[in-house]
């Protein structure tokens, strides 16, 4: 409010100004031409006033100096002008001009330098530039407790912009001080009803809020009211804003019908004070707008946000940040309706309209990329989200520090991202530096702590370490009691996390009194239709039907249902988890009838949402895929279902679940392979020689993007600022040369992203890439049981097997332990009568469907990717073989059909296609004996999951692996006898990764890998097999 009084006078001043000089002097000229331009300056035509101003301005330097004060204070004017036009770079050299010539005239500790500085360092406030602002608003200080004396209201007000600045950084301990001292000096100076003290109250209470002390607060925001009133009249814009703020400390309190007359009563003084069109008014119907939205009253929230929209883009033109601004509410608000395209748009443009006029290195452009990837992760669209997020990091720690609050929030929503693709260990280093930048800056009691403590227990619950989750919880509803009050809806949400935690260790009788409280309190501060209403009835009724109170179930989950779907609309992921959960409960009172449609629209919902990105530069795309697995593998338990009370309808069933069955068994060897696909179909010269480069490349920034989270999920001692700028440089050379060969590609092949994207395919279309003595036989694994599509060229058929993963897994581990010389160095009998069992729970209820057929084309799924289905034996054997050549007379599978494994059912167009060795020249290529560092002929039983950290191997316990010496003869003796070459054998340090993808693979008839085979299975079932190289 200073700075804009301060402005106005200097309008006054420059307009009325009239030097004593002749008529016919140059001034005339000057005075005129500042006249005329500063009437088109407050009409905001910069175009045309700019040159007017500047020829006044050269005609005062040439007649009074360029060192005059005029000058001077014709440069901040300019400077002005400039900051409103977003002309950034232009306005910090004409201050500094300004404060240069007064230093000369006036001498370095005048007060009008003070004044000076102060508006300079307020512009770097605005830029988000606090280190620059700090310096100068201590020397304004400095100069005005020597000029003026300790005790006058202009060092008052330098106290204020300094504790302004350390309030931006967060640096609360040292603002407040500063605070009270400027609140003393004016009351003693002024009184203690002085609107000015009304101000510093203000700042002090937002302080206080910021910390989360609102008792502290709320007297604070009161008597600052009560001055304004008083002193200015009840109908004055400034009690306008502190009602605003009033209402906003009651709103984040929860205390929604106290909010609410708050802002009405400020919306209704800023209309008729200042206009329906003012921005002020903008921003009062943006406040209550978001109250309305948090009480879930979303028709009477979006005219206001579009009236505000409309509002700033009148008054400051289409591209001002204030718009952008507006343009995130509002989309917000179409986000939590479940209108993604259009929030989608909306932020978009806002994040333009920022990157255009503030620069792309600015705080808010940073806080304009996190709300888009929040929009998209909470879409499960983590691919696009990622990105966004990363580059809002380095934003944000520039600007604002490394431990600033708002850098621990862009933190921990990329600990959601990762914690929604599963990546445990990444998500649990962000969220443990989040939890650790809000306890050092905010205090342990502040509710943003809590918030970093529910997020971490809710990962330790879903990992089911529910002893370090617990006490975290009841921390986090401690802090949030005493801050909030026993009622706000953040104890509602801590009071549900809490219940689910005891839900899932079987303690109901706990759970249902926390869901209940939780309900209560949601349903008072929220209303019955709220969003948040519709999670806690679900909850509830998730509870039931565990606890077999089907009719109590199917209660609450149709209240939730109905709220969602009028809420959010009938295709938002929520509607499809109800549904799903409805579907549950109908199949739990074996309503299979009325489970499966409920099930079919939930498929559908989430159908529309899937993002499967073709060709991805990260494996979020598949995470993101097998996060909505539930959906599917519940839809094909009921289908099942159905089919068991309908026989007759069996094969129509197999049919539909064909293509549901292919989006719940998603690999990265699948994706592999359709990437693979892709770049045969190019053919051969530059374009395919792109697309290799192009898979090399994503694989290069994979590399860097992990080392980049590792890096940048350091608690703050442990941060390498140079180690990760150097990662983000490489990244960024990386994406720049992927970002070139996606445009070259798109340009040279368009149908590349098609070929590369492994969809499901079409029953025709799988049907007609299936020769007649062929049989296509899909295996999908869940918890419980298992099921096996068997596709051939002119039937399908579907089975049920009663053996879900860990079962399955068993087995199959009790057939490789006989097949590994290193469990079994004796080479005791193989199980065969254990093989036949197996194949007869497997395979043995299709053998009549695959009468005539010869070659099986075979998808395996959890723990049969890593068994060699050859070893099967598909008739009573008559005892286990005890000699070598007892094995001779066992009925093998391999002995009844040639076999292929494909890692997904869309693989098939890969082999079709492009599977055939008529042109390769080669008859062998052998990689084998990696170099590793472990203690030769040590036996080791090796999983995957020992070898991961997160989503990143482990690369130092790969490494230290036992060798594998005995590989290399075993390739020569291999290689001797197909005729192959020595330069056909890639061993040792040859043996890698970059080697093999940088040769031609299909010149080769023939490829062994002789190395260790890592096993799948130990990593919750997403990881598959895989092979060991240098």
């Amino acid at each position: 409010m200073r700075r804009v009084a301060v402005l106005r006078a200097l309008l006054v001043a420059l307009a009325l100004w009239t030097p004593a000089i002749a008529a016919d002097d140059p001034i005339a000229e000057a005075t005129a031409l500042n006249r005329e331009a500063l009437a088109l300056y407050q009409d905001h035509r910069y175009a045309e006033a700019e040159p007017l101003f500047k020829r006044a301005l050269a005609i005062v330097e040439k007649t009074l100096g360029p060192n005059h004060l005029f000058v001077a204070s014709m440069s901040i004017y300019l400077a002005e002008r400039y900051r409103e036009q977003y002309r950034y770079a232009e306005v910090a050299p004409l201050y500094l001009r300004a404060a240069e010539i007064q230093e000369k005239a006036l001498g370095p500790n005048h007060p009008d330098i003070a004044k000076t500085l102060n508006t300079l360092a307020a512009f770097y406030v605005e830029q988000g530039n606090y280190a620059e602002a700090e310096p100068l608003h201590k020397r304004a200080l400095a100069i005005r407790e020597e000029a003026l004396g300790p005790d006058h209201t202009d060092v008052a007000a330098s106290l204020s912009n300094l504790a302004g600045v350390y309030h931006g950084e967060a640096r609360y301990a040292e603002a407040e001080p500063l605070y009270n001292r400027a609140l003393a000096i004016f009351e003693k100076s002024l009184g203690p009803d002085d609107p000015e003290i009304a101000a510093v109250l203000n700042n002090l209470a937002a302080l206080y809020r910021d910390e989360g002390r609102y008792a502290e607060a709320k007297p604070l925001y009161r008597r600052s009211l009560e001055i304004a009133e008083k002193a200015l009249g009840p109908s004055h814009p400034h009690v306008a804003t502190y009602l605003n703020n009033l209402g906003g400390l009651y709103q984040s309190e929860g205390r929604y019908a106290d909010a609410e007359p708050r802002y009405t009563r400020a919306l209704k003084i800023r209309e008729e004070a200042l206009g329906s069109d003012h921005p002020d008014v903008a921003e009062s119907l943006n406040n209550l707008a978001a109250l309305y939205r948090a009480e879930g009253r979303y028709a009477e929230a979006e005219p206001l946000y579009k009236r505000a929209l409309a509002i700033r883009e009148k008054v400051d033109g289409p591209d001002h940040p204030d718009v952008a601004y507006s343009l995130n509410n509002l989309a917000a608000f179409y986000q939590e309706q479940g209108q993604i395209t259009e929030a989608e748009a909306l932020m978009a443009r806002a994040l333009a309209i920022l990157e255009k006029a503030l620069g792309s290195d600015h705080a808010d452009v940073a806080n304009s990329l996190n709300n888009l990837a929040e929009l998209y992760r909470e879409e499960g669209r983590y691919t696009e989200a990622e990105p966004l997020y990363k580059r809002a990091l380095p934003i944000s720690e520039m600007a604002l520090g490394p431990d600033h609050p708002d850098i621990a929030r862009i933190l921990n929503n990329l600990a959601e991202l990762y914690r929604g693709q599963g990546l445990r260990a990444e998500a649990e280093a962000f969220h443990k530096r989040a939890l650790a930048i809000r306890d050092k800056a905010l205090g342990p009691d502040h509710p943003d702590v809590a918030h970093s403590l529910t997020n971490l227990a809710t990962l330790y619950w879903e990992e089911g370490r529910y002893a370090e989750a617990e006490p975290l919880h009841r921390r986090a509803l401690g802090i949030f009691e005493k801050a909030l009050g026993a009622d706000h809806p953040d104890v509602a949400n801590s009071l549900n996390s809490l219940a689910a935690l005891y839900s899932d260790e079987d303690r109901s009788a706990e759970a249902e009194p926390l869901y209940r409280r939780a309900l209560t309190i949601r349903q008072r501060a929220l209303g019955p239709d709220h969003p948040a209403v519709a999670n806690s009835l679900n909850n509830l009724a998730d509870l039931y039907r565990e606890q077999g109170r089907y009719a109590d179930a199917e209660e609450f989950n149709k209240r939730a249902l109905a709220i969602w779907e009028k809420a959010l609309g009938s295709d938002h992921l929520d509607v499809a988890n109800s549904l799903n959960n409805l579907a549950r409960i109908y199949l739990a009172e074996g309503q299979v009838d009325q489970a499966q449609p409920a099930s079919t629209r939930a498929v559908d919902i989430v159908m529309k949402h899937l993002s499967i990105g073709s060709a991805q530069r990260s494996g979020a795309a598949i995470t993101e895929q097998r996060q909505n697995r539930y959906y599917f593998l519940e839809y094909i338990t009921i289908a099942e279902a159905v089919a068991a009370r309908a026989p007759e309808r069996r094969r129509e069933i197999a049919a539909e679940t064909f293509r549901v069955a292919q989006m719940a068994q998603i690999s990265r060897a699948g994706t592999a392979v359709a990437a693979l696909s892709a770049r045969l179909a190019a053919g051969g010269g530059s374009r395919s020689e792109a697309i290799r480069q192009r898979q090399d490349l994503v694989q290069q920034w994979q590399w860097l993007d992990g080392a980049l989270v590792k890096a940048a999920s350091r608690l703050p001692a442990d941060r390498k600022s140079a180690e990760e700028a150097s990662l983000r440089s490489a990244l960024a050379d990386v994406s720049r040369r992927l970002d070139s060969l996606d445009a070259r590609i798109a340009a040279e092949f368009p149908a590349y992203g098609e070929l590369s994207n492994p969809r499901p395919l079409t029953l025709d279309a799988a049907r007609e890439m299936i020769a007649r003595d062929e049989a296509l036989l899909v295996f999908l694994v869940t918890d419980d049981a298992s099921w096996l599509w068997v596709l051939r060229h002119d039937d399908i058929a579907l089975y049920r097997i009663a053996m879900g993963a860990k079962a399955l897994a068993d087995h199959v581990m009790a057939l490789r332990a006989s097949l590994d010389p290193q469990r079994n160095p004796k080479l005791a009998p193989f199980p065969a009568a254990h093989a036949y069992a197996l194949y007869q729970k497997l395979i043995g209820p299709a053998e009549p469907l695959l009468a005539g057929i010869h070659h099986l084309l075979i998808v395996p799924d959890g723990a049969l990717q890593s068994l060699p289905m050859a070893v099967l034996v598909t008739r009573p054997p008559q005892q286990d073989p005890e000699r070598p050549e007892d094995h001779r007379g066992i009925a093998w599978l391999a002995r009844d059909y040639a076999m292929t494994v494909l890692p997904a059912v869309s693989s098939l167009r890969a082999l079709r296609e492009f599977g055939n060795s008529e042109h390769a020249s080669a008859p062998f290529l052998g990689i084998g004996d990696p170099v590793l560092t472990g203690a030769a002929g040590r036996t080791t039983s090796v999983t995957l999951a020992s070898l991961f950290r997160g989503a990143t191997a482990d690369v130092e316990k790969v490494r230290a692996l036992p060798p594998l010496p005995e590989t290399a003869a075993e390739l020569h003796a291999i290689g001797k006898t197909l005729g192959a070459s020595e330069a056909d054998l890639l061993l040792g340090a040859r043996a890698s990764e970059p080697v093999l993808g940088q040769m031609s693979l299909d010149r080769y008839r023939i490829i062994e890998f002789a190395t260790h085979g890592l096993v799948s299975g130990e990593l919750k079932g997403l990881t598959e097999p895989a092979l060991v190289l240098t």
